[in-house]
C-alpha cells in the first residue's frame, strides 16, 4: 500500500482493544492513538448495552440427590409457592429424563429452567446462544435438548459439513464422526420434514439461513442456537440476550463472542448476560472477581476496564437508580399520597397534558419490576431480608399504581402487550388475584366494558384494581371523557351534549348529591350512548349516519341536511 500510495496518510482502526504484544508494533507503524472510544463510553451513550457476568458451577450439584435438591432451591428462591410448584413439575420431568450424572445434561437442565424463569426468555422476546467446546459436544447438547420442551426451538450451527464417509463401521462403539453425521441428519430431516436423508443434507446452507432469520425475527420460535466458532463474530441479533459459555476462550475470540449479546432491543432488555460454565475469570475461586485477568490477561488493564462486571452489582445499581427516579417523579403527588392523589397527579382533568409524565412513570415502573425479578433470581442475596421485603412491598405498590393509573387514564389498552408480559412474569414473584373480567377491562378500556357489562359484575371487577370508590368514580369519568373527545369530530353536537352530561354527573358525585351506585348506573347509561350512538327518531329521509350527523349539527333542520 505504501509503495502504491507513497504520499498517503494511513489511519488504522480497530473495533476491539489491541493485545499487549500487538500494541507496541501498531504504535511503531501508525504512531499514538488519535482517539479512543471505549466500551463504557458506548454504554453511556446507549450505543450498546452493558454486560452482566455470572459464573455458574453445575459440577458441584451432580454428585448426589441432596445436592440437586439444594440446586433447585437456589434456582427457585424468591418465587412464590404457586410458581415454585409449577417449576417443580418441570424439574421432576427433567430428572426423569436425565437421571445420569452427565455434566452436559445438568447444563441442559439449567438452561431449560432459565427459559421458564428469566423474563426475556420466558416472554418470548429474547433468546440465547450456547457455545460448546466442540462440534461433537454441540451435537450431544442438541440431542439432550430434544428431550425437553425446547425440542422444536433449538438448532446447531457449526462449520461441520456432513459427509457419508463419516459413517464408518466401528463395531458396537459409535465414532464421534458418525455421531455428528447422524445428529445432523436428524436435525435437517426434522427441520425440513424430509424423509430422504441425501436431500436433507443438501439443504444445510438453506437450513442455516432459515434458522438465523428465525432466531433474529421470531425469537419465540428459535429460542436457542448451539454454536462452536460460527456466529461468534459479525452476527447481529438484537433478541440475543443470554450467552451460555461452555468453552475455554480468551482475548479477541472471547471479546467478540460476548459482544453478541450487547445489541439494543426493546426496553425490557436491560443488559446482555454472560453465563459462564468454564469459570473463565476464576470468579468462583476468588472472593472478588477481576474481569481484566485470566481470560483477558493479554490486554492492557485500562483498555478493558468495566467491559464485564459482576451481575449482582449491576442489578443493585440499576435497581437503586430506578428506585430513586421513581421517588423523584412522585415527589409532586399531594399528601397524604393516597391512591386518588397519585391518579390526580398522573391523570388530572387533562389526560393529554399529563401523558408524557405517565409514559415516564410506566417506563420506570417496568424497569424497577424487571430489576426486582432479577434480584430474586440471584443465587447470593445482596440485601438483608428486611430490605428485600421492603423492595418487594415497593414492587407491589408500584405495580398496583401502574395498573390503577393505566385504567384511570385509558392507557391500559395501549399497554396491553406490555401488561400481558409483565403479568406473566410477576405472577411468579408477586401474588396477583386479577379476575378474567379485570383483564378484559385492562385490554378493552373501562368505558367499553362498562357499556357491555352488568353493573354489579363491573363493580366487583373494578374493586380489585382500586382501593376506594372515589378513585373508581374518577377513573370511569376519565375514560368516558377520553372516548367522547376521540369521537367528537364525527358528530360535534351529539358528543358535546354527552360531554356536558358527564361533567354534571361528576359534579353531582363530588358534591355527594349522588351515591356511588347511583353515579355508576347513570354513567353506565351514558357510556352506552358514547360507544353506540343513540338511535333517535329521525325524519324518514334522514336515513344514513352522514345525514344524521348533519341533521344533529344543523339544529335539526331537515331541509339544510338534505341539500
Amino acid at each position: 500500500m505504501k509503495s502504491l500510495l507513497p504520499n498517503a496518510i494511513f489511519i488504522a482502526f480497530s473495533g476491539t482493544p489491541l493485545l499487549k504484544q500487538e500494541k507496541k508494533t501498531s504504535q511503531e507503524v501508525f504512531g499514538n492513538y488519535i482517539h479512543c472510544y471505549k466500551f463504557n463510553e458506548a454504554v453511556s451513550d446507549r450505543v450498546v448495552l452493558d454486560l452482566n457476568y455470572e459464573a455458574r458451577s453445575v459440577d458441584q450439584y451432580v454428585s448426589s440427590p441432596e445436592k440437586l435438591d439444594e440446586y433447585f432451591e437456589l434456582k427457585t428462591q424468591g418465587l412464590n409457592e404457586t410458581a415454585k410448584t409449577e417449576l417443580k413439575k418441570k424439574w421432576v420431568n427433567l430428572q426423569k429424563v436425565f437421571s445420569t450424572k452427565d455434566r452436559l445434561a445438568r447444563i441442559v437442565q439449567d438452561i431449560v429452567l432459565d427459559m421458564a424463569k428469566l423474563p426475556r426468555l420466558r416472554n418470548g422476546k429474547g433468546n440465547a446462544m450456547l457455545v460448546a467446546e466442540s462440534v461433537y459436544n454441540a451435537c450431544r447438547y442438541f440431542e439432550l435438548f430434544l428431550e425437553t420442551e425446547l425440542k422444536d426451538k433449538v438448532a446447531v450451527i457449526t462449520s461441520y459439513e456432513p459427509n457419508i464417509a463419516d459413517l464408518k463401521d466401528c463395531g458396537s462403539d459409535e465414532s464421534e464422526e458418525s455421531y455428528k453425521y447422524r445428529t445432523y441428519c436428524k436435525m435437517l430431516q426434522n427441520f425440513f420434514d424430509e424423509k430422504d436423508e441425501k436431500k436433507a443434507l443438501n439443504q444445510i446452507k438453506e437450513f442455516e439461513e432459515k434458522v438465523k432469520e428465525r432466531f433474529i425475527n421470531e425469537p419465540n420460535r428459535m429460542k436457542l442456537l448451539i454454536v462452536v466458532d460460527k456466529l461468534l463474530t459479525g452476527f447481529d441479533a438484537p433478541s440475543l440476550t443470554y450467552l451460555y459459555m461452555d468453552k475455554k476462550m480468551q482475548d479477541h475470540g472471547l471479546f467478540q463472542a460476548v459482544c453478541r449479546v450487547n445489541r439494543l432491543d426493546s426496553e425490557d432488555k436491560d443488559f446482555g448476560c454472560i453465563i459462564d460454565y468454564k469459570d473463565l475469570f476464576d470468579s468462583l475461586q476468588e472472593a472478588h472477581s477481576d474481569y481484566t485477568n485470566k481470560a483477558f490477561e493479554n490486554y492492557e488493564r485500562e483498555d478493558i476496564q468495566g467491559f464485564i462486571s459482576d451481575k449482582s452489582q449491576k442489578i443493585k445499581k440499576k435497581l437503586e437508580e430506578t428506585r430513586d427516579q421513581l421517588k423523584s417523579l412522585c415527589e409532586g403527588v399531594k399528601e397524604p399520597k393516597d391512591e386518588e392523589d397519585y391518579i390526580a397527579y398522573f391523570c388530572g382533568s387533562d389526560l393529554e397534558k399529563n401523558a408524557q409524565k405517565r409514559r415516564l412513570f410506566y417506563q420506570l415502573v417496568g424497569a424497577f419490576l424487571r430489576m426486582f425479578v432479577e434480584l430474586n433470581n440471584l443465587e447470593k442475596p445482596i440485601y438483608s431480608k428486611e430490605e428485600t421485603q421492603k423492595i418487594k412491598q415497593e414492587a407491589e405498590f408500584y405495580r398496583h399504581l401502574q395498573k390503577a393509573i393505566g385504567l384511570s387514564s385509558g392507557d391500559s389498552v395501549d399497554l396491553k402487550s406490555y401488561s400481558e408480559d409483565m403479568r406473566r412474569i410477576l405472577d411468579a414473584y408477586i401474588k396477583t388475584t386479577d379476575s378474567e373480567m379485570l383483564i378484559k377491562i385492562e385490554d378493552q378500556g373501562l368505558c367499553e366494558v362498562l357499556a357491555q357489562m352488568d353493573i354489579d359484575d363491573f363493580n366487583k371487577a373494578l374493586s380489585q384494581a382500586f382501593k376506594n370508590k372515589s378513585s373508581m368514580a374518577e377513573s370511569i369519568a376519565n375514560n368516558t371523557r377520553k372516548r367522547i373527545i376521540e369521537k367528537e369530530a364525527s358528530d360535534p353536537k351529539y358528543y358535546e351534549k354527552l360531554y356536558s352530561l358527564l361533567n354534571d354527573l361528576i359534579l353531582q358525585f363530588r358534591e355527594k348529591k349522588l351515591t356511588y351506585l347511583e353515579y355508576l348506573q347513570q354513567i353506565h347509561d351514558l357510556a352506552k350512548k358514547v360507544i353506540d350512538k343513540e338511535d333517535r327518531n329521525y325524519p324518514k329521509k334522514i336515513n344514513t349516519n352522514a345525514l344524521k350527523t348533519l341533521y344533529d349539527n344543523l339544529d335539526e333542520n331537515e331541509a339544510l341536511a338534505l341539500v
